[in-house]
């Protein structure tokens, strides 16, 4: 296998016209570099340099040889500039997994506008509920919620994911108003295939059994089963803000919340992450500073739901049940 190290001391030495100049700017003992090249010709099996006492000068074959010599040294620097511009200039393709519940405008707006500011960098996006292995999976940047299970991967704190307990007002008034956590034994529930309901009570945390009719592995397909009536589900609160707002769905059980569970953006450790990697976490922290599910305490707080209507909501419970 031809040594690199060789070739390149080689290259310098024909360039310098002497092993004495050559050292110097290779900062290495004069004695090295002459072994070098002998190495080097005894390798090849060729002499490459006339020696004299006064001057060197490259025989036929070394002058061939130099200029196949600077050609590699020459790809050799192409390919430090090419990585070092990678380094730079964010480019190449980023793969982000989230999950399913990212499909929200928020996120969607936030991928339109870093591909708008940064044209080289593709993005590819893998929404899955399952905690995919970043390194098998070759996944750049994950984001995740809850507890983490991976301590080697950099994490960077997004806020707080809640859920609410929430139903629509036709369920409601079939199957009555819960009143306590006990009394979700009672209704259909629509459970998450993944986590348990987890309560904060006076006593610490609550996980109720609960006995489900329907479980699904994605947010939004429990959203709308809760909007068309089939039972209570547990969702996140920024994809049924404009719901409640709208008195689609009344939340339930407020004075008993949902434990709450960190969102984080995560990406494997290395001492120097790639530029698209530093790029796209850059942007989002800067968005980040006041997040939409950050912002929701004036729809979610009890008293927000006098507000929207509590006194409206009993009447047209008390018609449906009439009717």
């Amino acid at each position: 296998m031809q040594d690199l190290n060789e070739m390149a001391i080689f290259a310098v030495v024909v360039g310098c016209g002497s092993f004495t100049k050559a050292a110097e700017k290779l900062k290495l003992p004069k004695s090295t570099v002459s072994r070098k090249v002998s190495q080097l010709e005894k390798r090849v099996g060729v002499r490459l340099i006339n020696r004299t006492t006064r001057n060197l000068k490259p025989t036929e074959t070394g002058k061939l040889y130099y200029e196949n010599c600077m050609k590699m040294l020459e790809q050799a620097e192409e390919a430090d500039r090419i990585v070092n511009n990678m380094q730079s200039e964010p480019t190449g393709l980023l793969r982000i997994s989230t999950p399913l519940a990212c499909g929200i405008p928020f996120f969607t707006d936030i991928f339109k506008r870093f591909s708008r500011l940064y044209p080289k960098v593709s993005l590819e996006i893998i929404s899955d509920n399952k905690n995919l292995d970043m390194l098998d999976e070759e996944i750049d940047i994950a984001f995740r919620i809850g507890p983490l299970e991976d301590s080697s991967l950099v994490a960077r704190n997004l806020g707080t994911a809640r859920l609410s307990l929430c139903a629509s007002p036709e369920y409601l008034a079939e199957f009555g108003v819960p009143k306590s956590v006990d009394d979700l034994q009672n209704h259909h529930c629509i459970m998450h295939s993944t986590y348990s309901w987890v309560f904060m009570t006076k006593n610490g945390e609550e996980v109720p059994n609960i006995q489900s009719r329907l479980t699904a592995n994605d947010v939004e397909m429990i959203r709308m089963l809760a909007l068309d009536d089939f039972g209570i589900g547990a969702v996140p609160q920024l994809l049924i803000a404009d719901d409640v707002r709208a008195g689609k769905l009344k939340l339930l059980l407020q004075d008993t919340p949902f434990q709450e569970r960190t969102f984080y953006m995560v990406y494997p450790s290395r001492r120097e992450p790639p530029s698209k990697v530093v790029a796209f976490t850059e942007f989002m922290l800067e968005n980040c500073v006041n997040p939409p599910w950050e912002q929701l305490s004036g729809v979610f707080s009890a008293r927000s739901q006098d507000d929207l209507g509590e006194t409206s909501f009993i009447g047209r419970a008390e018609e449906l049940a009439a009717s």
